[in-house]
């Protein structure tokens, strides 16, 4: 992956870091994007002290001038662009009732809207360096959960607009695949209200190396989906 560029959002914390790390890690210049400055700098400046090279752009992948701007960034600092990794998303646990337009809207736009805005603004770039888009989405993407219906209303769409892309883009050379992780042991769970067996939820790592899998992957053969689940339950 070395002379590689790739481009990460969500990546301040959790998951997105992870996944920055582990690409940086095989050589790749990171381009680093969440809506908080001071985690995707702190990001940064952690791949850079073990030799990497980052940029970190804030960016709401929600805002489709703000995205402009950071695909602009992007190329001015490293002039390409051969990897995509949607990472960013939000997660609310609400009954139906309780969710409103609010909430809604913001699941829907964080988690589809904004991969469609990023990944649209990045095909020019993706197209002439014949790159790889990976989509991080969930196990929440083919089995529903209670009180999570706008969460997996994003994910099910999600899916099918991977699976749509990638039918589009091979043809142009470019590979589309979809992680699917079960649940992951991340920050976002602090939030989360109840108890959960953190201790059996996937590690970022391991979600990470198989991101890192698909981007290193060479020849014909292109991975459309992984599926990751924890190896020990709770």
């Amino acid at each position: 992956m070395r002379g590689r560029v790739a481009l990460v959002t969500g990546a301040g914390r959790g998951l997105g870091r992870a996944i920055a790390s582990e690409l940086s890690r095989h050589g790749a210049r990171m381009v680093l994007t969440a809506r908080t400055a001071r985690e995707i700098r702190a990001t940064a400046r952690a791949l850079e002290r073990k030799g990497g090279q980052a940029l970190a752009h804030p960016c709401d992948v929600r805002d489709s001038r703000q995205v402009a701007e950071l695909l602009a960034a992007s190329v001015a600092r490293f002039r390409n662009l051969d990897i995509l990794v949607n990472n960013a998303g939000v997660f609310r646990m609400a009954p139906l009732q309780k969710t409103d337009e609010t909430m809604w809207d913001d699941i829907l736009d964080t988690n589809l809207k904004g991969t469609y805005l990023v990944t649209r603004a990045a095909l020019p770039q993706l197209e002439r360096r014949k790159g790889q888009i990976v989509n991080i989405l969930s196990t929440a993407a083919r089995i529903v959960f209670p009180d999570n219906s706008a969460y997996c209303a994003s994910k099910w769409g999600l899916l099918g607009f991977t699976n749509a892309l990638r039918d589009e883009l091979r043809p142009r050379g470019i590979r589309v695949s979809a992680v699917l992780p079960g649940a992951v042991d991340t920050p976002i769970w602090d939030e989360v209200p109840g108890h959960w067996e953190r201790d059996t939820m996937l590690r970022p790592d391991a979600v990470a190396r198989a991101v890192a899998h698909v981007c290193t992957q060479v020849g014909s053969a292109s991975t459309d989906e992984i599926l990751l689940t924890p190896a020990r339950r709770a």
